[in-house]
C-alpha cells in the first residue's frame, strides 16, 4: 500500500478515527507504521486518550512496569509511510493530553523542529518541502531521556 496524501492521526478515542490508534509496528500491507526493532516486544507504542482526543507517548523506556516493558536503543522513533517518489509537504502536531512534553521532529532528514510543551498543549511544526528518494516518508521523533515526546497528527501531500 502506498499513500500520495493523507492525515494520520495517533492515539485519538475509537469514535474519532476508526479505530485505528496507529501506534503498531512498519507493515507493509498497511504502508506505515513505526520502526521498533527487536527491542520492543510489543511491536507498538504507548498511546493516551480522552474523549475528544489523543496521541503516542514516546519515551526511552516504554511499557514501564508490565510484562511488555522495553527500553529504546537509540535516541529517536521512525514512523515511516510508504509514499511514490517525490517531493511532499509535511507538518506534524506534538504534545501530550496529560504530561508535558519535549521533542525535535525531522522529516525526511530535513532541519528539526524542536518543541517544549505544557501538558495539554498542542502545536503544529511548519511545513517542511522534503525530497523522498526511496520510496518511504520518515518523519523521526528525537526524545530526551528524561522527558516524554507526543506526536498526535502527521498530514502530507505530494506537491510535485
Amino acid at each position: 500500500r502506498s499513500y500520495s496524501k493523507g492525515k494520520i492521526e495517533f492515539g485519538k478515542p475509537a469514535h474519532k478515527c476508526g479505530n485505528s490508534k496507529n501506534t503498531q509496528a512498519f507493515e507493509d500491507y498497511e504502508g506505515k507504521g513505526w520502526q521498533t526493532g527487536k527491542w520492543n516486544i510489543a511491536d507498538k507504542v504507548e498511546s493516551v486518550a480522552n474523549g475528544t482526543d489523543g496521541n503516542v507517548r514516546l519515551r526511552k523506556i516504554l511499557f514501564r512496569g508490565t510484562s511488555a516493558e522495553c527500553e529504546n536503543q537509540f535516541n529517536h522513533y521512525d514512523y515511516e509511510i510508504n509514499v511514490p517518489n517525490g517531493v511532499y509537504r509535511v507538518r506534524a502536531r506534538a504534545g501530550d493530553i496529560y504530561l508535558p512534553t519535549k521533542q525535535k521532529i525531522e522529516f525526511e532528514g530535513s532541519r528539526p523542529f524542536s518543541l517544549s510543551l505544557s501538558a495539554g498543549e498542542y502545536d503544529w511544526t511548519t511545513e517542511r518541502i522534503v525530497d523522498v528518494k526511496d520510496g518511504r516518508l520518515t518523519v523521526r521523533i528525537y526524545i530526551d531521556n528524561k522527558e516524554v515526546a507526543g506526536l498526535s497528527e502527521i498530514v502530507f501531500q505530494k506537491a510535485k
